[in-house]
């Protein structure tokens, strides 16, 4: 499928139909016959509100779309600012100057084809008053309109304006607020103005522009102190007991700090409380006459819970004025409590092998948040210890109780019932299995001791290698492996697997087994030799006239076992002597006609093979 844009086709097909002629429903033709889509992009325009507005004044844009939605929008405004993504986003341009300021901006819009369009439109923004002003007492300063330091003898602080702005040529008239509830209008500069108390105001001067916009910037007169002040904290703060009645923290020496104080407590336990100078000066322990006579403003606390678990408390105190901060801390507050026992045991562990156990008691300290000697962890084999987070070793196997107990200078802790740990031992893996032949299954027996494993024990079985024998040959030569398969729903995994062996030969076997104590799987190797039938031939005996004596003659062609399996049984029905169990069984009489058979059976762990022969003794002479 091949996308074009209209306007590209449109002169595909007028060069077409000028060069070859083609009419109106050729045209058309050519479009279906080459499958064309027409991908049209979006149409873009849009308007704005305040064209030619002061700066500062919001210019809202509306988008005028065509196409096929949805549509993403981009809007660069043209300011350097940060594009926006709504649909009709609001903007405020900042102009300084006495003319006017234009902005292209440009909306990029994609519609839901992929397909992209945009439009640039210039924004023209009328520019207010360029303004800065300098303290003229301290010219250069990086720290106009500041004095700070000791001014409670003379607070009064008189200021000179300069105006350094670059719009002067185009202001009409000035104003400002002084910040101390004075205003003046029709300003000319330089300006002085005296401020008559300490504090911290915020001086903010307005340029009106033969444009009609205006402009304002605001200056930060200090004229303050570098905070005083003093933490009152009470006699005794530590190796305190819950419940603990309010502790009686002061502010001391507050009174000639100025208007503009603030007071930041923090308790140390995650509160916090905030005051101003207003609200101090507003208190019974304010003394307006003499303000250093002033009575420490208490800001008592109470703490409700202990607090060693983060090593105790400090009570913070940020005093701030304009010019700057002071900091003041009381402490260590030390929060102590009936201790709340908890802990953790781990559910399984190995014989000689150590465990860690987990201490999580709320309020487990003594004084000075100590631990030591708060603890007695009893291990349930005759053990204890007294560390907060002990690691044992059990020596023998079994289940054992723990316990643990704790005692503070509160009080002694609510012993919880006892967890249990059960200690095993590793398993040392061990199997028995029957007579093993082959292509017939064969039962494995797991007598691996788990008598006192704790349950959860885990096995994998693993032929390893194969060596030929007992008339068996490797399937795969070079293989190592023999031809074998887990049979009766068994496998790898299971305690008593079912293997069948198909190839005779000697297969060696590992069983790996390990338990829940974590330590890595034991082995044991056994040697398997897989067996078959043994493989007999007996030669032919002919037939006899009168009376008879033959020598049958046995072979074993393959024993298919070791030697020492072998048995042998040679059944002779009719015959003297009729059976015999040895391979070379001797002379065997026949005095009687009749038709006889031999029998030849070999036998081995795997089963029995037999051979057979028959054979006639005529003992009647006919004469003719």
């Amino acid at each position: 499928m091949r996308k074009l844009y209209l306007l590209h086709l449109y002169i595909v097909l007028i060069l077409s139909t000028s060069v070859y002629g083609f009419n109106k429903t050729e045209e058309n033709k050519l479009i279906h016959d080459c499958n064309i889509t027409l991908i049209v992009p979006p149409t873009v325009d849009f308007n704005f509100t305040n064209d030619g507005a002061c700066s500062g004044t919001p210019v809202t844009f509306t988008p005028i779309i065509g196409g096929v939605g949805p549509f993403k929008y981009v809007w660069n405004f043209g300011d350097g600012t940060p594009n926006s993504t709504e649909t009709s986003p609001s903007h405020s341009y900042t102009a300084l100057g006495c003319g006017f300021q234009n902005f292209n901006v440009t909306l990029t819009v994609t519609d839901a084809n992929g397909e992209v369009n945009m439009k640039t439109i210039t924004v023209s923004v009328k520019q207010k008053p360029d303004l800065k002003f300098v303290d003229q007492n301290n010219a250069g300063s990086n720290k106009p309109f500041e004095r700070c330091g000791d001014n409670n003898s003379n607070p009064k602080y008189t200021i000179n304006v300069g105006n350094n702005s670059n719009s002067v040529g185009c202001i009409t008239a000035y104003s400002v607020d002084w910040g101390d509830g004075t205003s003046e209008a029709n300003v000319t500069f330089p300006k002085s103005h005296e401020y008559q108390k300490l504090g911290s105001f915020n001086m903010v001067i307005t340029a009106n522009g033969i444009n009609s916009c205006s402009n304002s910037i605001t200056y930060v007169v200090k004229n303050s102190n570098n905070p005083i002040g003093a933490l009152i904290a009470p006699g005794n703060t530590t190796n305190l007991c819950v419940p603990v009645a309010p502790m009686d923290f002061a502010i001391g020496a507050w009174g000639l700090n100025p208007s503009d104080t603030n007071y930041q407590v923090s308790y140390g336990d995650g509160s916090y409380q905030s005051y101003t100078q207003a609200q101090l000066e507003s208190s019974v322990y304010y003394n307006k006459l003499n303000p250093q006579a002033s009575q420490n403003f208490p800001i008592p606390h109470k703490y409700t819970r202990a607090n060693c678990d983060t090593n105790g408390s400090t009570v913070n105190l940020t005093i701030t004025t304009s010019c700057g901060s002071t900091y003041l801390n009381a402490g260590p507050i030390i929060i102590l409590d009936v201790p709340q026992i908890s802990y953790y045991v781990p559910a399984v562990a190995c014989v000689n092998y150590g465990v860690s156990f987990s201490n999580s008691t709320y309020a487990g300290y003594t004084n000075g948040c100590s631990t030591l000697n708060v603890y007695t962890w009893d291990f349930g084999d005759g053990t204890t210890s007294r560390e907060v987070n002990p690691y044992h070793v059990y020596t023998k196997p079994g289940k054992y109780p723990v316990t643990l107990s704790a005692t503070t200078p509160c009080g002694v802790g609510i012993t919880p019932p006892p967890q249990y740990i059960c200690v095993e031992p590793i398993l040392q893996p061990d199997f028995t299995f029957g007579n093993a032949c082959a292509s017939s299954n064969l039962q494995m027996t797991n007598t691996t001791d788990t008598s006192l494993s704790c349950g959860a024990e885990n096995y994998r079985w693993e032929v390893y290698h194969y060596n030929d024998g007992f008339c068996g040959k490797e399937t795969y030569p070079g293989s190592g492996m023999g031809q074998w398969y887990f049979t009766d729903g068994t496998g790898y995994t299971s305690k008593n697997p079912v293997f069948n062996f198909v190839t005779p030969g000697t297969y060696y076997v590992r069983l790996s087994a390990w338990n829940t104590c974590g330590i890595n799987a034991r082995t044991i190797e056994k040697v398997i030799q897989v067996k078959k039938p043994p493989v007999v031939t007996l030669d032919p005996i002919s037939d006899f006239c009168k009376s008879a004596t033959i020598l049958p003659v046995g072979k074993v062609e393959q024993t298919c076992s070791p030697a020492n399996e072998i048995s042998y049984l040679w059944t002779f029905p009719g015959g003297t002597p009729s059976t015999s169990t040895s391979l070379d069984p001797g002379p065997i009489n026949y005095t009687i006609s009749g038709d006889y058979e031999a029998i030849f059976a070999v036998t081995n762990s795997c089963g029995t093979t037999e051979a057979r022969r028959k054979f006639s003794v005529n003992t009647v002479l006919l004469l003719l």
